[in-house]
């Protein structure tokens, strides 16, 4: 994690990319950044205003197996509806950058899954729910959409809390 003008952000690939982490600290200089020494879910960003708390959460990914496959795939999420977490499994052709992402039913983007280089082979992402800033999102229907080289796929499915 790391700061910069306009919030704090994470690299899940040595700094090549940087995701937000915290909205609502884009008016604010923050000189003191710590993880929870308990909880390494759990950051603080220290500004002239106060102390802000986030849960961080992150999408697990699996590689389920390394054959050879013929084209991208993305598959329903099962269980689908779903509670407290779904999987979606996708299939990658061919080593690049993938890019998966779950939309509400207004189009707005409320959680990147992935987005990183991955070799050929099935993988499984798992959704908890919760947005990239940690909030559990409200019951509902949702999209995400996998886009990798010139493919792009998207499904639906229903969250229920």
């Amino acid at each position: 994690a790391g700061t910069w003008i306009g919030g704090v952000y994470k690299s899940t690939d040595s700094g090549e990319q940087w995701q937000p982490l915290m909205s609502g600290l884009s008016d604010y200089y923050i000189p003191a950044l710590a993880v929870d020494p308990f909880s390494a879910n759990i950051i603080y960003a220290g500004t002239a205003s106060g102390l802000f708390r986030m849960n961080q959460f992150s999408t697990r990914v699996q590689k389920k197996s390394n054959k050879s496959v013929e084209k991208f795939r993305l598959d329903q999420n099962f269980p689908n509806p779903f509670n407290s977490q779904t999987v979606i499994e996708i299939a990658v052709a061919k080593e690049g950058n993938i890019r998966c992402e779950v939309f509400d039913l207004l189009g707005k983007q409320i959680k990147i899954l992935i987005d990183k280089e991955l070799s050929p082979g099935v993988y499984r992402l798992v959704w908890d729910g919760r947005a990239d800033n940690g909030n559990l999102m409200p019951s509902g229907t949702y999209f995400y959409r996998l886009q990798a080289g010139s493919y792009v796929g998207s499904k639906r499915m229903i969250y229920i809390r």
